[in-house]
């Protein structure tokens, strides 16, 4: 079975066949992924704050879900690495809420 994905325009908003996370709202505010744009294969650092953090999730650009983690309880950092270049997805999940920011890895 196919579905359709039908996405409306609208500015600093974020449309996925596999979720429904806006990419730049306020609930997103204290989330950050850097360097961005990173290199593939190398230490990339997700910083938040104002929520516990239960599971990262990263994702491609056709949803594969390509690596997960497990932060420390309490903690308010992860470091992860991308080994193949291209687009991802990091979601960050915890309290109920989730957060997401787009990455772009270049080549090694």
């Amino acid at each position: 079975m196919q579905q359709d994905v039908v996405c409306e325009f609208r500015p600093y908003e974020s449309c996925s066949p596999f979720t429904a996370v806006e990419e730049y709202s306020a609930e997103n505010q204290g989330f950050e992924v850097f360097p961005n744009p990173a290199r593939a294969n190398a230490p990339l650092s997700l910083r938040w704050d104002g929520m516990d953090v239960e599971q990262v999730n990263i994702f491609d650009l056709h949803g594969r879900l390509t690596s997960q983690h497990m932060p420390v309880p309490g903690a308010n950092n992860l470091d992860v690495r991308i080994e193949t270049p291209g687009i991802y997805w990091v979601y960050l999940h915890g309290q109920g809420r989730s957060r997401a920011e787009k990455v772009v890895v270049w080549g090694q």
